[in-house]
């Protein structure tokens, strides 16, 4: 992939900020302090994440990305409802 010659585009506004990169991170520490699951499956599929939801009891946790469901009394969760492909899983591991 060739990098854009774009005159002058170091001129152009950030489309995210050093702000961004705090807010995020500080919810993301919000999120481990509310008892974040230490194993999390992505489901990339509607109708699996349904089927999940539907057959165990889980709580569901708010954070940075997507729907964030932690399977009680154990310690998995789910995230679905979060975009497609391996930009956003590569994302959604590394944290």
């Amino acid at each position: 992939m060739a990098f854009p010659k774009l005159k002058n585009k170091h001129l152009e506004k950030s489309i995210y900020t050093v702000e961004d990169w705090a807010k995020y991170k500080k919810e993301y520490r919000e999120l481990a302090k509310k008892g974040a699951p230490k194993n999390v499956i992505l489901c990339f599929s509607r109708k699996f994440l349904k089927s999940i939801l539907h057959s165990f009891d889980t709580k569901k946790i708010s954070g940075p990305y997507g729907d964030f469901y932690a399977i009680k009394k154990s310690d998995f969760g789910v995230i679905g409802h979060f975009g497609i492909g391996a930009p956003v899983s590569s994302i959604i591991m590394k944290n």
